[in-house]
């Protein structure tokens, strides 16, 4: 790195989802810097709809707001091909570094500024930051007090276990050196996220916190059902303890981690009964589904979804 402003890849992939990308980029476009760190923005938006439905909306877009969009349609179905496109074409633009955000969230006018704050601070090559859920008001109270996706409590600048691509920051550099960087096995089951991460990780590359860089996400009240929640959960589950294993070798101790959290959850389930407490029993069930999540990925499973199933996006 040099003395000049960083150049900044904001890389999207985007499956038919219009209203969460014309918000997405708007708020791309209103994101604040102080004068003296102010960096070229660049924005990378991959469509995975072969019929590329996006376009309107990123014409409008670039109409709309100052932006420096460039796009591309990947017809290979799949995040891993959606998200190595838009992270190539970031690549051979020259960027320093390479940001991620999901086409239905909406990062903080700060986010960016903040993300590269602590990049400069700690001097690391991966900075993760919290997606926050933005809860409905028609979502049911057992929902509101269980507490499925609180963000993690970390410092500025904290160790964090991996990145997710829901709001992340890597040195260009750091990408440049992996091949893909997304592994295609990943493409269907999701995970390719933590599995990058952990790789990077595994071979000295540091990932700290910036809980200040928020991006939030809208949960909608036909989100609100406990099959729908557990699944999320166990998918996720599954998805990091199959990473785990792909980097680090097998262990038997994850089933027996797996197997724990089953129980907690069934603890959880029954206690929650006895003192009709429904946002307990809710939580019991969605521990107890991570806990086969994490039985399933220490055993070799996927997650057995596709990215772009409208259930889960």
């Amino acid at each position: 790195m040099t003395s000049r402003a960083p150049i900044v890849g904001v890389c999207v992939a985007t499956f038919r989802r219009p209203p969460g990308l014309a918000a997405l980029l708007a708020a791309l476009a209103n994101q604040r810097f102080p004068a003296e760190a102010l960096p070229r923005v660049l924005v990378f938006v991959t469509d995975n709809d072969p019929e590329g439905s996006a376009r309107s909306t990123i014409d409008r877009a670039r109409r709309d707001h100052d932006l420096e969009i460039h796009d591309r349609v990947e017809t290979r179905r799949g995040v891993v091909h959606a998200r190595n496109a838009s992270v190539a074409a970031a690549l051979e633009t020259g960027v320093d570094f390479v940001v991620f955000v999901d086409d239905d969230e909406s990062p903080h006018a700060d986010w960016l500024a903040t993300l590269l704050a602590t990049q400069r601070a700690s001097g690391a090559p991966i900075v993760a930051g919290p997606v926050v859920e933005v809860l409905d008001d028609a979502l049911p109270a057992w929902y509101r007090d269980a507490g499925f996706y609180r963000p993690p409590e970390r410092a500025d600048g904290a160790p964090a276990p991996y990145a997710a691509c829901g709001n992340s920051l890597f040195a260009a550099a750091l990408l440049e050196a992996v091949s893909g960087p997304f592994d295609p096995r990943f493409n269907v089951s999701g995970g390719e996220d933590v599995f990058l991460s952990l790789t990077l990780m595994a071979a000295g590359a540091a990932i700290v916190w910036s809980p200040q860089a928020l991006v939030d996400t809208h949960v909608p009240a036909d989100r609100a059902r406990l099959r729908h929640v557990a699944r999320r959960h166990h998918i996720g589950a599954a998805n990091y303890t199959r990473a785990e294993g792909l980097v680090a070798g097998w262990r038997p101790t994850r089933v027996v981690t797996g197997a724990g959290r089953v129980a907690r959850g069934l603890v959880l389930v029954a206690t929650g009964a006895v003192r009709l407490a429904p946002p307990r029993m809710a939580l019991g069930v969605v521990v107890a589904a991570e806990g086969l999540g994490v039985i399933s990925g220490a055993l070799g499973g996927g997650a057995g979804r596709a990215w772009w199933s409208a259930d889960d996006r």
